[in-house]
């Protein structure tokens, strides 16, 4: 399948990640963004969510002063602003409401990341070639990856068995994994949400330390905690 360059808004320049692309095709829309980014915009251009809610909120508050340049282009079968309408029933503090609950939404968040290869046919540890007996790393180790060495490891990622106990990658496993590129995830605030929620559940979930696995712990922790070497 071919690869399709995301378009980025022409507001904030972010890749719009969303399926449903939209542009600036309505006159008042392109004026309004001409204006606060200072260059010239067309009804080709693409503009996000976040800067779309903006738009429709400045709109709001000029209460129509500015409806004769809310044309649209004769081309363009419909009016970009208007996804948004609602009925005169509703008060403008609940959709003052529903505008800011779309545009936290909308919001999203972008860092850089280490992480895993997205292949499946090496284990994420020693790199061996289709790994047997292999194990796919569920949601909960993988997190527990992200959380302990700060590497994210792709769904579906697999590994050798042998670098499992009880479950859990063990400390030598962890302590091997390399990332592969460095990448940039972007969130926005349900993902940030759900990440945390994976994160509580994680940590609840985990064992500090088990003496009955020889590899939960480097030999440091294990002479701090027992005062014994592992030899």
């Amino acid at each position: 399948m071919p690869h399709t360059n995301r378009p980025k808004c022409v507001a904030c320049d972010r890749t719009i990640r969303s399926g449903n692309i939209r542009f600036l095709s309505t006159n008042l829309l392109r004026i309004s963004v001409s204006i606060e980014q200072r260059k010239r915009v067309t009804a080709t251009d693409a503009i996000c969510e976040s800067c779309r809610l903006k738009y429709i909120r400045w709109k709001k508050l000029t209460m129509g002063d500015f409806d004769q340049f809310n044309t649209i282009d004769q081309d363009d079968s419909e009016p970009d602003d208007e996804i948004m309408s609602v009925s005169s029933s509703i008060s403008i503090d609940e959709e003052d409401e529903k505008i800011d609950s779309m545009e936290e939404k909308a919001t999203t968040i972008s860092f850089s990341v280490y992480r895993c290869s997205k292949s499946h046919r090496y284990c994420i540890v020693c790199k061996e070639l289709n790994p047997k007996p292999v194990h796919v790393l569920t949601k909960e180790q993988r997190t527990m990856v992200f959380l302990k060495r700060g590497i994210l490891v792709p769904e579906n990622a697999r590994c050798c068995s042998l670098h499992m106990y009880k479950r859990e990658l063990t400390y030598e496993a962890l302590e091997i994994i390399e990332p592969s590129k460095l990448d940039d995830l972007i969130l926005n605030g349900d993902d940030v949400k759900h990440l945390m929620v994976d994160f509580r559940l994680t940590i609840n979930s985990a064992k500090s330390f088990d003496f009955d696995n020889p590899s939960s712990l480097d030999d440091d922790g294990y002479k701090t905690i027992t005062g014994l070497s592992r030899g």
